[in-house]
């Protein structure tokens, strides 16, 4: 015991203005690694990939209406942006050229995922994940440059 606290062994305590907030700990480990070929790198759900035809804008429409009638707006804000968006992930599964003259090596939104830069560009990137503890991942990190 420290001051009257307990310090626990999977936690870190921090003491401000004489109150402890504890911090659960985390578990970091290296789980992959992916190679680059295009200069940058997409997080998404990897569903989309195998259905890029739920991207025609009229399919969109109507599960953003289905998705407010469950009031999952979040979900109905995200389908309307891609149907605005006129069918990016179609493009970036079917069309590389046009993929290239439309994405000008920005972080943004891109489809239904985030695309940016990696680095350096073209190489190979290790993943490492942050696990809670109750094993979940709560962070992933990519360090394209040391």
């Amino acid at each position: 015991m420290y001051g009257g606290v307990r310090r626990w062994p999977n936690s870190c305590a921090s003491e401000k203005n004489g109150s402890i907030k504890m911090k659960p700990k985390t578990v970091t480990k290296l789980i992959g690694k992916f190679g680059v070929d295009s200069g940058s790198v997409m997080i998404c759900d990897p569903c989309y990939f195998n259905d890029v035809g739920r991207f025609e804008p009229k399919k969109l429409e109507q599960l953003a209406k289905e998705h407010d009638e469950r009031s999952e707006h979040k979900m109905a804000e995200n389908c309307r942006r891609l149907a605005k968006n006129k069918g990016e992930m179609q493009m970036i599964t079917s069309d590389w050229d046009s993929f290239c003259e439309t994405y000008k090596g920005e972080p943004t939104e891109f489809g239904d995922g985030v695309i940016f830069p990696s680095g350096y560009g073209d190489g190979q990137y290790e993943v490492y994940a942050s696990f809670n503890e109750d094993g979940r991942v709560s962070k992933i990190e990519v360090v394209f440059i040391d």
